[in-house]
């Protein structure tokens, strides 16, 4: 009797990281159709030398139909677009918006081709809850084979993380400050309410930490030696100064600023009226 061996292919170890800016792509894409169907794009970024690292930076839609597939002259004149403003990112894999199924499999095979050697990475969005740990997840397919001959294929997910410029954190706060507005509309905010919020923000994270400091020492819950360093590292590194010292460098930052404020004010009235004088000259 012949006995067959079944082979499982593992797959090739990823650190998958995933920029805002992808995520508002899919989000955009998923808003734009009517139907609430399966949207599909391609994932643009940069792989390290090793190939063992895959930033995703940026992505753009493909139109799609099951009976069909992928337009592929649609993805190449987009692309060839894309290269003329930006010739790192390349191709890593695609996104869809909607459970991994039998279609699933023909698309990824589909955009390993352009992925090749490389695997792609296949990048699962669900748009109504990004917030969730099942939000965003990352998956590579591996795959199966019987007696040497490839059959099928299944995807394994492997670890994604979201990165996020500071800037970019500032501008995903505003964004979700219009969820609170019934038009869901955000509008631009003063430097001082902005500073005004950072400050709360930051208050904030201070009391969560302390009511979670004193729940540890009082023993209501167990400490965590990872977090118990990160605290002590982030206390270490703010700079320890006298209230008296701190009060009177910021009266002098705000003499000194005052002082500023008022030779422009003083410059700008002086040109006003040094063009008011010429006019009558003339």
């Amino acid at each position: 009797m012949e006995t067959s061996f079944l082979h499982l292919a593992g797959p090739q170890t990823l650190t998958v990281s995933v920029q805002p800016l992808v995520l508002f792509s899919v989000v955009d894409h998923f808003a734009r159709t009517s139907d609430g169907g399966r949207v599909v794009g391609v994932l643009l970024g940069v792989r390290s030398e090793d190939g063992a690292e895959v930033d995703v930076r940026n992505a753009f839609a493909v139109p799609y139909k099951e009976a069909s597939g992928l337009d592929k002259e649609f993805f190449d004149d987009v692309y060839t677009l894309h290269r003329r403003v930006n010739v790192r990112e390349v191709p890593v894999g695609w996104y869809t918006s909607s459970d991994l199924d039998s279609a699933a499999g023909l698309i990824h095979d589909a955009i390993s081709t352009e992925t090749s050697p490389n695997p792609a990475v296949c990048l699962t969005v669900d748009p109504t809850a990004l917030a969730s740990p099942s939000g965003v997840r990352a998956w590579v397919k591996s795959s199966i084979s019987l007696d040497g001959d490839d059959r099928s294929g299944l995807f394994v997910q492997i670890p994604v993380d979201v990165r996020y410029h500071d800037a970019e954190r500032t501008g995903l706060d505003v964004v979700a400050s219009a969820r609170k507005n019934p038009d869901t509309t955000a509008g631009m905010i003063s430097d001082i309410d902005n500073l005004e919020r950072s400050i709360l923000q930051v208050q904030g994270m201070l009391d969560k930490v302390s009511e979670y400091v004193e729940k540890v020492t009082k023993g209501e819950v167990e400490g965590n030696p990872v977090l118990g360093r990160h605290l002590m590292d982030t206390v270490q590194s703010v700079p320890r100064i006298d209230p008296e010292d701190f009060e009177a460098t910021l009266g002098e930052h705000m003499q000194d600023l005052l002082t500023v404020v008022y030779v422009a004010n003083l410059t700008r009235t002086q040109l006003s009226i040094a063009e008011r004088l010429q006019g009558l000259a003339l």
